[in-house]
């Protein structure tokens, strides 16, 4: 099997064929046409996978002299070509970044991860700095780097916008507490009122906004399951289940009180609990079957018709693998892709979930290596270079 070394590809042109040659893109600069849905055009494609990550001020500022700028990468894969079909690298502005991808690294679950682009990957969701201080929500050209106009607000310090699944409408919370919606698909709209959440963030589902979970989990890890009854997430060290109608703990009305679905040490945990160890909720494969990744498995859990028990955790992969660190499922459900991390090195793999099924590496993806000269995508020394992040499975 030919192994690319990604992180070679990383610094060389900003966007790749599959035949090799460069894709020609311009320049950061306003005369490139305004940052909309299509810029640039889109690496998107059936059967493709899209693995992204970003080197936080990884590279040296393009307008700001002995400034540090963060680079973004986003590459599709061929689930059969076992090697980077088309790829993105974009510098972004003096003092943007993307907080999902770009922040530090922690368990997110597989539709946040693609919320952080809109529905052809031109675009990624950002904050760059307020015109009255702050940060604010905007969003970025996967071509070239460049944003969208600062949305009106201020978002909460660390906390970022996120397009609702399947569009390129950036949805965000201000720092008051409203939720405004902007679909930079429709040339001359404005910003929509959605209401108005506890907190400073929030999960989407749809349409609707899942503004309570657990205080130790995070929005971007609340996984909501089709339909929209309850949500999982991570408390405590294990994977936590609560549902939509639950009333607001005494922490403050952004919070409830979960119920365990494994080992962990938040809340009581439902019959049938300590069957599944310590994990955390990626994705729902089904109305009542939950994908958790512990530190070296996936976990197939199915719960009750009413998610009041644990019925079953089924682990998927074969015992002392590697450490798993993201999955996403294929359109038709069928099967999984995920990536595991050893030595250094990040591996996509692809696993049916037939019975009797067994992992098929699909490409290594080195996270580290040497990078060829470029006066706008050198990595500069030292920067401590992101973690590959599984987006989707087209």
């Amino acid at each position: 099997m030919a192994v690319v070394p990604v992180a070679v590809l990383l610094a060389a042109v900003p966007a790749c064929r599959p035949g090799g040659g460069p894709t020609p893109t311009g320049p950061q600069s306003a005369a490139a046409g305004p940052v909309v849905p299509g810029v640039g055009g889109s690496i998107a494609g059936p059967g493709r996978l899209v693995i992204a990550w970003c080197d936080r001020w990884g590279v040296a500022s393009p307008t700001t002299a002995g400034g540090k700028a963060d680079l973004v990468t986003v590459h599709a894969y061929g689930m059969d070509e076992h090697r980077p079909l088309e790829g993105r690298s974009a510098v972004l502005p003096d003092g943007a970044t993307a907080p999902g991808l770009c922040g530090p690294p922690r368990s997110t679950s597989a539709a946040a991860d693609r919320q952080m682009f809109n529905a052809d990957l031109t675009l990624l969701a950002g904050t760059v700095p307020a015109p009255g201080g702050g940060r604010a929500a905007a969003a970025f050209a996967l071509s070239d780097g460049r944003a969208t106009a600062p949305e009106p607000g201020t978002v909460a310090d660390g906390r970022g916008p996120l397009f609702r699944t399947g569009s390129s409408a950036l949805w965000y919370a201000r720092a008051d507490g409203r939720v405004a919606a902007h679909d930079l698909a429709v040339p001359g709209a404005a910003p929509a009122p959605q209401g108005q959440v506890p907190g400073p963030d929030f999960a989407l589902d749809g349409d609707r906004v899942w503004s309570r979970r657990p205080l130790e989990t995070k929005a971007d890890g609340v996984v909501v399951v089709p339909g929209g009854e309850v949500a999982a997430g991570e408390a405590g060290g294990g994977a936590v289940l609560w549902h939509r109608t639950d009333p607001a703990s005494s922490y403050g009305q952004q919070y409830v009180e979960p119920v365990r679905l494994g080992r962990g040490d938040s809340g009581s945990g439902l019959p049938g609990a300590d069957q599944l160890p310590r994990c955390w909720p990626r994705l729902w494969l089904g109305p009542r079957t939950l994908l958790c990744i512990s530190a070296d498995n996936l976990y197939r859990v199915t719960l009750a018709d009413d998610f009041g028990a644990v019925r079953q955790a089924e682990p998927l992969l074969p015992a002392g693998g590697p450490r798993t660190t993201d999955a996403v499922a294929s359109p038709d459900g069928r099967s999984l892709a995920y990536l595991t991390a050893q030595d250094g090195e990040t591996s996509l793999y692809r696993l049916d979930l037939a019975a009797g099924a067994r992992p098929v590496r699909v490409s290594r993806i080195p996270s580290a290596g040497p990078i060829p000269s470029d006066s706008a995508r050198t990595v500069l020394p030292g920067t401590d270079r992101g973690a590959p992040r599984l987006i989707a499975w087209l």
